[in-house]
Parts: C-alpha cells; sequence; structure tokens
C-alpha cells in the first residue's frame, strides 16, 4: 500500500494530525501506537462499547469532543490505510501479533533496525513502507509465502511436509464465527460510515 509520497514536505508526508469537520487535532503516529490500537480492536476480552473509547484516547493526542466520536474513529481506520488507500494483497495475510517475531528479525536483517529499541521511532506510513519494502529471504516474506503455498501439485513426503509448515505459519483462530461477524461489522461501520454508535453501544452527547 503506497502511502508514503517523497514529494511533500516531512509533516504532510508523515501527518501528525487529522482533521475532523475541518478542525485540526493532534495524533500519536508512531507504528506502535497503531499496532496497539490494532490489537485493542481484536481483544475479545474488551467490549465493543469501549473499544471505540479507548482507541480515542490514546489516538489522539488532543480528545475530540463527543460530537465528533464518529468523525474520529473514522479517521483513524482513514490515517491507518494511508491517502491512496490502495489495495496491497500482501497486507491481509499479516497478523501483526502473530508474525511480531517474524517481522522483529525482519526488520533487523535487512535494514539492522530494532523495533524492540525504545530508541526506535518509526512513523506508521515509515514503518508500513518499510514492511512493504521487505525482501525474499527474510522471515516475514517466507512466512507469508508458506501461508499461501499451493500444495495440490505435491506429492508424499514433500506434500505432508509443506502441509505442516503451511499449517504452522497459520495464524490462530482467536474468534468464534459470531465474534468474527460483530467485529468484521464494527470494522465495516467505522471505516465506511457506518453506524458506528449503535455498534459500540454509546451515542455521542
Amino acid at each position: 500500500m503506497n502511502r508514503l509520497t517523497l514529494s511533500r514536505q516531512p509533516d504532510k508526508a508523515l501527518p501528525e494530525h487529522v482533521l475532523l469537520q475541518g478542525e485540526r487535532f493532534s495524533v500519536h503516529p508512531d507504528f506502535r501506537t497503531v499496532l496497539t490500537l490494532l490489537r485493542l480492536m481484536d481483544d475479545p476480552e474488551i467490549e465493543d462499547r469501549h473499544k471505540g473509547l479507548k482507541l480515542i484516547e490514546r489516538f489522539y493526542a488532543d480528545c475530540p469532543p463527543a460530537a465528533l466520536v464518529p468523525d474520529a474513529l473514522r479517521a483513524f481506520f482513514d490515517f491507518i490505510r494511508g491517502p491512496e488507500r490502495q489495495s496491497d494483497p500482501e497486507a491481509g495475510k499479516i497478523d501483526y501479533e502473530f508474525d511480531a517475531d517474524a517481522i522483529y528479525a525482519s526488520f533487523r536483517m535487512q535494514y539492522g533496525i530494532d523495533l524492540l529499541d525504545p530508541g526506535t521511532r518509526l512513523h506508521w506510513y515509515a514503518f508500513t513502507a518499510l514492511l512493504s519494502g521487505l525482501g525474499e529471504g527474510t522471515p516475514l516474506v517466507e512466512r507469508l509465502r508458506l501461508r499461501t503455498l499451493d500444495t495440490r501439485k505435491l506429492k508424499g513426503k514433500a506434500k505432508r511436509s509443506a502441509e505442516i509448515a503451511k499449517r504452522n505459519a497459520q495464524p490462530p483462530a482467536r474468534e468464534s464465527q459470531r465474534e468474527q461477524a460483530r467485529h468484521n461489522a464494527l470494522t465495516e461501520a467505522l471505516m465506511n460510515g457506518g453506524d458506528a454508535n449503535a455498534l459500540l453501544g454509546h451515542e455521542a452527547r
């Protein structure tokens, strides 16, 4: 997904604010913040009605008023998708929690970047640009290859070994079908302007 531009000033290429009904609100754009919030949205232990408010509290440096909550939630998803919103088939294969070890090792291998170093600061757009640039032979790219490996033409021991490797590369199923459907509905509403208030169980006051 092409989020990064080199033709604009840094504050435009790596924005640290969003606009809500014409008003500017500062945000925390670091990759750790976004990954934490994506994990929060997937956490079945947190009730849906609390997720949106927690997201706003952590993502926004200046908390928007209650009337702007739906816009603020949509702005978060617009932000993490980036301005181009191009389709990236690889992005849908990544589970940021399950694949954290492979992502970490790949950044160390290819870029010499230690994502666990407290001194490492990466804007979300920069992080995803580097993530998309990982080459063949890095742990993450290898895992994603195994995740979608077609084993139908393999036979015997080679087929069994490939199927085991493919199975081990799959992220665990964290939600029931009902929970997954509700999560998908919530995400869809937040991203596309649906009735997020009803799904989150609160009303803007």
